[in-house]
């Protein structure tokens, strides 16, 4: 299945609803013209009665919408809604329904634009209470695609399904794990990294003295990390006298060299272009300025809705005013626009909270 062939339709689902916003207002036309164009991009035929059903009655006298069977007749559940429609957990009654007297191996509640991906890893034949994935069709990734295709007709299978959602699962969990033990240690990373320092006794006042060493640790491995060849070259004195080999990461007391920070970025790429950056945040304003260069038309709106603004925070992340932004954010101009570049104190140890994920390239 061709993942640009998926782009493609998303794009024109995107732009259809644009052009004709009385699609929203509509289950059917929201049907006709958003959803099944969609699901003939995954491969299924919506006239064909062996690959897609219509309205299947469900155990309990309801009805689901679409039931698509892939070739090795693998099946999913497809709940319909219309495009104004936000979707919420309580869309998800009948979907549930059909997945729990089925031999389903996914299910899909969807109102054109947000496709939310189930599947059942928890309890074999009962649908997980929440989705493993949610796509919005107009900003669409590479991981969006390869959950998509893992459901096309010619790949559906329980094992791909499972595997895809099992992921998404622990690699979030896990990104948070990390992005939490960068930003504040646990006491048992401190006790790891302890043991292995040589620090003794593990006690409060030497776990005390460890944070702030850790801290620093984490900020300078995050802003200059040297390459193997370079954490093991003989540094030169002033008097050229070669110095004995140092593997800073192989024990304690070796320092990371922070004047790396520069060569790290050094040669990054957007689109094949390299970027005239030398740290984080000038990266970030760089590719802003890409960014609003490539899509120039309706970007200013594009950025006053997800994942750029978020409504439990006051500020943007990026805006054409400077007072759009929180009281005190680190800001920087873009061509254009402000950019939020306060996540930059995240790389260097200072901020207090997990790092957060601002914005999906």
């Amino acid at each position: 299945m061709s993942r640009e062939k998926i782009r493609d339709s998303a794009g024109q689902a995107a732009g259809r609803l644009d052009d004709f916003p009385d699609i929203a207002d509509n289950e059917l036309r929201t049907k006709n013209s958003l959803i099944e164009p969609f699901l003939r991009s995954l491969g299924y035929d919506t006239t064909h009665p062996e690959q897609v059903t219509l309205e299947e009655l469900t155990d309990l006298g309801g009805k689901i919408d679409y039931v698509l069977r892939g070739e090795t007749r693998a099946t999913i559940a497809v709940e319909a809604k219309r495009a104004g429609l936000k979707l919420s957990d309580k869309e998800t009654k009948q979907l549930r329904s059909y997945f729990t007297f089925s031999a389903a191996v996914a299910g899909i509640l969807t109102n054109g634009v947000d496709y939310w991906l189930f599947t059942d890893l928890n309890k074999p034949n009962v649908m997980d209470s929440q989705p493993y994935r949610r796509i919005d069709i107009r900003s669409i990734t590479e991981n969006d695609l390869s959950h998509l295709t893992s459901l096309a007709r010619q790949e559906i299978s329980q094992d791909g399904v499972h595997h895809q959602a099992r992921n998404e699962r622990y690699q979030s969990r896990i990104n948070c794990i990390v992005a939490e033990e960068l930003a504040t240690p646990s006491q048992e990373f401190l006790r790891l990294v302890g043991r292995k320092a040589g620090i003794k006794p593990l006690n409060k006042t030497n776990l005390a003295f460890l944070r702030p060493l850790v801290s620093t640790a984490i900020a300078r491995s995050l802003s200059a990390q040297p390459s193997s060849a370079e954490m093991h070259q003989e540094p030169q004195t002033n008097s050229g006298a070669a110095q004995p080999k140092t593997t800073p990461c192989s024990k304690p007391g070796a320092g990371f060299k922070a004047d790396q920070t520069k060569k790290n970025f050094e040669g990054a790429t957007l689109f094949g272009n390299t970027l005239p950056a030398k740290n984080y945040k000038e990266v970030l304003v760089e590719v802003i300025k890409v960014l609003q260069a490539r899509h120039s038309e309706g970007f200013d709106v594009r950025v006053k809705a997800q994942p750029f603004y978020k409504e439990t925070r006051k500020g943007q992340y990026i805006s054409t005013r400077e007072q759009d932004f929180n009281r005190g954010a680190a800001k920087h101009k873009a061509g254009d626009h402000w950019v939020d570049t306060n996540l930059n104190a995240a790389w260097q140890g200072k901020a207090r909270t997990p790092i957060p994920q601002r914005v999906r390239l």
